[in-house]
């Protein structure tokens, strides 16, 4: 579903969502991954490493390897993600999760308008069909 505020995104958001979506991955992923057994332990080791985080975040923003390097240098000098790794700092994480939280908010509040509007002319509808049933 295409909503009306769609817009795109600067990489740097990009690469910060999909570093957020990863790491909630991985914190999922230690919390349960011995009784779910989605993931082996070299899988996960595997996942915490920088050349393979580099390449989930390559794949899943869709954007070049200059183009990402630059993102999360410019992550880096905002403090949004550790200097000595590709996770995010306690502000990044914040920022990212609220973002989040406000994008689907306004997702949510849209489609409780439409449904509202939709609603009211039904209502008016029945009305007009009671009324007009009333007068025959």
């Amino acid at each position: 579903m295409n909503f009306p505020f769609t817009y795109n995104k600067a990489d740097w958001i990009e690469v910060l969502e999909v570093i957020y979506d990863t790491q909630m991955r991985l914190v999922d992923t230690d919390l349960d991954y011995e009784s779910s057994g989605a993931i082996s332990p070299e899988e996960l080791e595997k996942l915490k490493t920088l050349r393979s985080k580099r390449s989930i975040i390559k794949q899943q923003s869709d954007i070049s390897s200059e183009e990402l390097e630059n993102a999360i240098d410019y992550l880096r000098e905002a403090g949004l993600v550790h200097k000595d790794s590709i996770s995010l700092t306690e502000s990044g994480f914040r920022l990212i999760h609220h973002t989040k939280m406000r994008r689907q908010q306004q997702k949510t509040n849209f489609i409780l308008t439409v449904l509202t509007v939709v609603l009211v002319v039904l209502t008016g509808v029945l009305i007009g069909v009671e009324v007009s049933g009333l007068q025959l």
